[in-house]
C-alpha cells in the first residue's frame, strides 16, 4: 500500500470512529459545553475532539462535529464530512472558520458570531483537520476517499457509511488539464503577458507537474512576478496584505501556488485556535504540542510524498457506480479563483467524455441574478459560482448555500431552466419567421443588417460656409452656460454647449457639451480631449459625460446633479477632503502634483441622429456609417476650432470606447492626413486613446468567444458552435447558424450585466436586450446600468435643455441615450483598424489602447488578439501596474503602442473604476508608463 492510499484509509477510519462507531462515553466526552467568546442562544450540539489511527505510532486526528439545531432534527439529517486541502491546510482554520462553520471569528481573535449560512443550518457537518491550502488538493482527498467507502461497501446490503455523494470545489483533478486550464487562464485574464504564455507552454511538461524543470520554474516565477500583488485565489478582492502573491513556494506539487489563502480572517483564526481556553473547550491539544497551532503545516505540505497525476479514472469508477448505487457527483467552481480556474476543471470534466443530460445555463438565485452556471452529465454536475474566489463559500456564502442545498436535494437547482429551455425554443422559432408579440425582448433577433447604398458627401464647403455665416466669438459666448439646473454650488469651471453645423445643405448640425479645467489650473495651458462614445448610435453625453468622465452625476431622482470627483477636467478625484484628511503632508502634496495633469473635454453626440444632434434630411439617419462619421466629426472640429479659436495649436487628443474603437482611429487618420505637410497645424493632433474598443472583426470573434467560454459563460457545446457557424472573415453578415449560436449564447449566460459580468444588473432584462442584428450581433448598443436611466430623465427636462442650448429645432421625438435608427442602419463598417493603427504607429502618433477586463461585451482578449496581429517590438515586457499599494491591472509597451488593462473594470472602466481610470488618463497626458510597482 502507498503513503497515499494509507492515508485515505486512515482517513475512513477516523470517519468510521467518530461518525459512526465512537462508544457513548467517549461521544459524551467530547460534546463542547461553549466555546470562549461564543454568542448566546446557541441551538446546536457540538463535539470535538481526538480519534486514534495508529496506536503503535501514536498518530491521532482531530475533528469538529457541528450538528443541526434540535429543531430541525439531527437525527433525521444526513452527515457532511468536509476535508480542505493544501497540501498540509486545516480544515477548521479554513472550512469551519472562514467557510461553511457555525462561526466566524471577530477580528479581535477573541469572540465569535454566528455565520447565517453556515451548512449546519440545514446538515450536521463533521469537520475532519487533515492536511495545506484551501479545499483544491481535497480534489485528490475526496475521490480517493470516495472510492474507498464504495470499494468496502460493494456486496454490503445496509453499510454503516452510507455513501451517496461527492461535492469538490476549485478542485486539483488531473495535472495535465490543469496545467493547460490554468495557464489559459492567467492569459485570457491579462494576468500574465504574452511571451510568458508561450514560455510556460513550452517549458513545462504538461504531463507531469510534480518534479518541473528549471525552464519551467522559471516561467512560473515570471508569471509570479506579472501577476503583481493580486489575490491569486480572487482576483478581483483586495489582498489582505502586500506580500499576499509573494508567498508563492515554487517548490512541491504546484510550483504555481502558495499553500494557502490568505485573506484577514485567517490571521484571526491563528489567534482565536491558540488560546489554551480555547483548546480546552474544544478537547484540543491534549498531548501539548510543543508548536504553536498554524492553519497551515509547511513540513507536512513540502515533504508530501505521493500526488497521483490524475484523479479521472477515479472518477470514472465512481460515476460507473453511481449508475447501480445511486452515487451522484458535484464539482463546483468560483470562477474569479487563478490558483485552480474555472478553466481546469471545464478541461478536465470534458476530458471525461460524459454524454450530457442538461446543457450549460444559467443558475438563479433572489432575485432572478445569476448566480452562475451549470451543466448536468450522466453522472456528474459541474456547477460555476459567478464571481466566487477559490473559497466559494466565503466569497459567495449565500449562493453555496443554494448549491449545497440542490446537491442534497440532488437536481432541485434545475428548476428554472426550463424558463431558460423556453425561451431558447422561442429565439429560434423566431429565426424562422414567428413572431411572439409578447415577449418584446425576443424581437432583436428579427433585425438583419440591411442593405444599404453607400451614401458618401464631401462636405469641406460647409467648413467655410459655417466661417463666414456668423462671427465665431459671438458664438462661442452664446454657447456659454450660465448654469445647469440642479447644478451644485461653487462650479469653478467654465462650460460651454450648443451646436456646430457639418452641411449646410441638408441641415445637419452635431451637438457638442465643453467642459474647461477650473479657472485655478490655468485651462489656456491644458491640452483638449475630444470624447467619443460607440454603439453605434450612442450618446457621448449620455455616457462619457453623465457616467464616466464628465463634471457631474445625475441623481436618481433625474433632477439635479453632484460633483464628480474623478471628472477628467478636474483633478478633485485623486485627493478630495475625505480622502486627504489624516494624510501626510507628503502624500498631500504628492496628490497636488497630479492634479497637474487634467484635460478640456470636450464631449461630441456623432452621429446626426444621435442625442441632440440632428439632421433635416430624415434619410440621413437611415444612411449614417463609419466613413461619414468620420467626415462630419472632422468637418464639426474644423468649424469648432474657428469658434474657439484660443484651442488652435494647443495639444489635442482624442479618446473614446467600444464602437469609438472605429471612430476615433478613423478621425485620427483624417486630422494626420489632412496636418501633412503643416507646419503649425490648427488642430495639433497628438495621440488617441481607445478603451475596450472594438478593432478587428476576425480577432474581436475569436477572443470573444474565448472569453465567454473561459468564464464559464457559455456550454462547450456552444463554443464549438460558434467556431463552426460564425464566418471570423465577417461579422457584418452573419449567417443564421451564426445567429442561433449566438442566440443560444445569451440564453445560456442568463441575466446578467454583460458589460461587467460580476456587477447587478439594474433590472431582470439588462442581458436580455442583446441586438442580434447589427454589425456585432452578440452585443446591445448600450450599456444600461440604472445611472443611464437617470440621464435620460435629466435630458428631457426644457430647462434644462435650454440651459444646454439643446434641441433649438424642437425635435420631435424626445432624447434618447441611444438611437436605434442609426444603429440599426448604419451603412459601412470596415472589417478592421489594424491597417490605420500601423499608419499612425509610422507616423509617431501616440497611441494607448485600455481593457477593463470583466467585460464579455468587447473584452480583453479581444483586444490582445488584435494588438499582438500587430506583431509590434516590446519595449516593458507585461508588468502589474501600481494603485494605492495594490494591483491597478496590468500594462505593455510597445514600440509605438502601450496596452493597459485595468483590473475589475467592466465595458465603462471609468465608471466601474473611476480612480483607476483617471490614473490611466493622467499617465497617457504625461506619456509615463503606468505606476510600477515597489521595486
Amino acid at each position: 500500500m502507498d503513503s497515499s492510499q494509507f492515508y485515505v484509509v486512515l482517513l475512513l477510519s477516523i470517519f468510521m470512529g467518530v461518525c459512526l462507531a465512537s462508544p457513548i462515553k467517549d461521544q459524551k466526552r467530547d460534546r463542547i459545553t461553549k466555546l470562549p467568546g461564543q454568542p448566546k442562544n446557541v441551538k446546536f450540539a457540538q463535539y470535538s475532539g481526538y480519534v486514534t489511527v495508529n496506536e503503535q505510532a501514536g498518530r491521532a486526528l482531530f475533528y469538529w462535529l457541528v450538528e443541526t439545531p434540535a429543531s430541525d432534527g439531527p437525527s433525521s439529517r444526513p452527515l457532511v464530512l468536509w476535508l480542505n486541502g493544501g497540501l498540509g491546510c486545516s480544515s477548521i482554520a479554513y472550512g469551519a472558520a472562514e467557510e461553511i462553520g457555525p462561526f466566524r471569528i471577530s477580528s479581535d481573535g477573541n469572540s465569535l458570531y454566528l455565520n447565517p449560512y453556515s451548512w449546519k443550518n440545514s446538515h450536521q457537518i463533521c469537520i475532519q483537520q487533515v492536511t495545506k491550502e484551501q479545499k483544491f488538493i481535497s480534489g485528490h482527498y475526496v475521490p480517493q476517499l470516495a472510492q474507498i467507502v464504495y470499494q468496502k461497501n460493494k456486496g454490503i446490503k445496509d453499510p454503516d457509511i452510507n455513501l451517496k455523494g461527492v461535492l469538490v470545489g476549485n478542485a486539483v483533478i488531473d495535472d495535465y488539464h490543469d496545467y493547460i486550464g490554468t495557464f489559459e487562464y492567467w492569459w485570457v485574464h491579462g494576468l500574465i503577458s504574452d511571451a510568458t504564455y508561450r514560455m510556460l507552454g513550452i517549458a513545462c511538461d504538461f504531463g507531469s507537474s510534480q518534479h518541473p524543470s528549471e525552464q519551467c520554474l522559471q516561467a512560473l516565477i515570471l508569471a509570479t512576478v506579472e501577476q503583481g500583488n493580486i489575490n491569486p485565489y480572487s482576483i478581483y478582492t483586495k489582498p489582505c496584505n502586500d506580500t499576499t502573491s509573494l508567498r508563492c513556494s515554487l517548490g512541491g506539487r504546484y510550483p504555481w501556488m502558495s499553500r494557502a489563502y490568505d485573506p484577514c480572517t485567517e490571521r484571526y483564526s491563528v489567534l482565536y485556535f491558540n488560546h489554551p481556553e480555547v483548546q480546552k473547550a474544544l478537547h484540543a491539544n491534549v498531548t501539548g504540542i510543543s508548536y504553536s497551532w498554524k492553519t497551515c503545516s509547511d513540513i507536512v505540505g513540502d515533504y508530501w510524498a505521493d500526488s497521483p497525476l490524475s484523479m479521472l479514472p477515479i472518477y470514472q469508477e465512481l460515476i460507473e457506480a453511481g449508475l447501480r448505487i445511486w452515487l451522484f457527483l458535484y464539482i463546483c467552481c468560483g470562477d474569479t479563483d487563478s490558483v485552480v480556474p474555472v478553466t481546469a476543471t471545464r478541461y478536465s470534466v470534458d476530458a471525461l467524455n460524459l454524454p450530457t443530460i442538461i446543457n450549460w445555463y444559467p443558475s438563479m438565485i433572489m432575485a432572478r441574478l445569476v448566480g452562475g452556471w451549470s451543466q448536468v452529465y450522466k453522472g456528474l454536475t459541474l456547477v460555476t459560482v459567478r464571481g466566487a474566489g477559490h473559497e466559494v463559500p466565503r466569497h459567495r456564502p449565500r449562493q453555496a448555500f443554494i448549491l449545497f442545498r440542490s446537491f442534497l436535494e440532488n437536481n432541485k437547482s434545475h428548476l428554472y431552466i426550463y424558463i431558460y429551455i423556453f425561451i431558447g425554443v422561442l429565439i429560434i422559432l423566431q429565426l424562422y419567421g414567428f413572431s411572439f408579440s409578447f415577449l418584446p425582448f425576443v424581437d432583436f433577433l428579427l433585425i438583419r443588417i440591411m442593405g444599404c447604398s453607400q451614401f458618401y458627401v464631401v462636405l469641406f464647403l460647409s467648413i467655410f460656409v459655417g466661417i463666414c455665416l456668423a462671427s465665431p466669438i459671438e458664438d462661442q459666448k452664446r454657447d456659454r452656460i450660465t448654469k445647469l439646473p440642479g447644478q451644485p454650488k461653487n462650479v469653478k469651471f467654465a462650460q460651454y454647449s450648443g451646436y456646430v453645423t457639418v452641411n449646410e445643405q441638408v441641415g445637419r448640425a452635431l451637438f457638442y457639451w465643453l467642459a474647461e479645467t477650473p479657472a485655478s489650473h490655468g485651462p489656456s495651458s491644458r491640452p483638449l480631449v475630444l470624447w467619443l462614445n460607440g454603439g453605434p448610435g450612442c450618446s457621448s453625453i449620455a455616457y462619457g459625460a453623465a457616467e464616466e468622465i464628465g463634471p457631474f452625476r445625475i441623481s436618481p431622482d433625474g433632477n439635479s446633479l453632484y460633483l464628480n470627483p474623478y471628472a477628467w477636467n478636474n483633478c478633485k478625484g485623486i485627493c478630495h477632503p475625505q480622502q486627504c484628511f489624516g494624510l501626510s503632508l507628503l502624500h498631500v502634496l504628492i496628490f497636488l502634483l497630479l492634479c497637474s495633469a487634467v484635460a478640456n473635454v470636450l464631449f461630441l453626440e456623432s452621429p446626426a441622429g444621435v442625442g441632440f444632434s440632428y439632421s433635416n434630411s430624415t434619410s440621413d439617419l437611415y444612411t449614417a456609417g463609419d466613413q461619414r462619421t468620420a467626415e462630419d466629426t472632422y468637418t464639426f472640429l474644423v468649424n469648432w476650432f474657428e469658434r474657439f479659436p484660443q484651442y488652435k495649436h494647443r495639444d489635442f487628443y482624442i479618446a473614446g470606447e467600444s464602437y469609438a474603437g472605429h471612430y476615433v482611429p478613423q478621425l485620427a487618420q483624417i486630422v494626420y492626413q489632412k496636418n501633412k505637410g503643416i507646419k503649425d497645424p490648427d488642430i495639433n493632433f497628438k495621440g488617441f486613446l481607445v478603451g475596450n474598443a472594438v478593432t478587428d472583426d476576425y480577432h474581436d470573434y475569436i477572443g470573444t468567444f474565448e472569453y465567454w467560454w473561459v468564464n464559464g459563460l457559455i456550454s462547450d457545446a456552444t463554443y464549438r458552435m460558434l467556431g463552426t457557424a460564425c464566418d471570423f472573415e465577417s461579422s457584418e453578415h452573419p449567417s443564421d447558424k451564426c445567429f442561433q449560436a449566438l442566440s443560444l449564447a445569451t440564453v445560456e449566460q442568463g441575466n446578467i450585466d454583460p458589460y461587467s459580468i460580476y456587477t447587478k444588473p439594474c433590472n431582470d432584462t439588462a442581458s436580455l436586450r442583446h441586438r442580434l442584428g447589427g454589425r456585432y450581433p452578440w452585443m446591445s448598443r448600450a450599456y444600461d446600468p440604472c445611472t443611464e436611466r437617470y440621464s435620460v430623465l435629466y435630458f428631457n427636462h426644457p430647462e434644462v435643455q435650454k440651459a444646454l442650448h439643446a434641441n433649438v429645432t424642437g425635435i420631435s421625438y424626445s432624447w434618447k441615450t441611444c438611437s436605434d435608427i442609426v444603429g440599426d442602419y448604419w451603412a459601412d463598417s470596415p472589417l478592421s483598424m489594424l491597417p490605420i493603427y500601423q499608419e499612425l504607429i509610422e507616423a509617431g502618433l501616440r497611441i494607448w489602447v485600455f481593457s477593463g477586463d470583466t467585460d464579455s461585451v468587447v473584452p480583453v482578449t479581444a483586444t490582445r488578439h488584435s494588438i499582438n496581429a500587430l506583431n509590434l517590438s516590446t519595449i516593458v515586457n507585461w508588468y502589474p501596474w501600481q494603485h494605492d499599494s495594490e494591483v491597478g491591472g496590468w500594462s505593455q509597451v510597445y514600440k509605438g503602442l502601450t496596452l493597459v488593462t485595468v483590473r475589475g473594470a467592466g465595458h465603462e472602466v471609468p465608471l466601474h473604476r473611476p480612480r483607476q481610470a483617471f490614473i490611466l488618463f493622467r499617465s497617457f497626458l504625461e506619456n509615463k508608463y503606468m505606476p510600477l510597482p515597489p521595486s
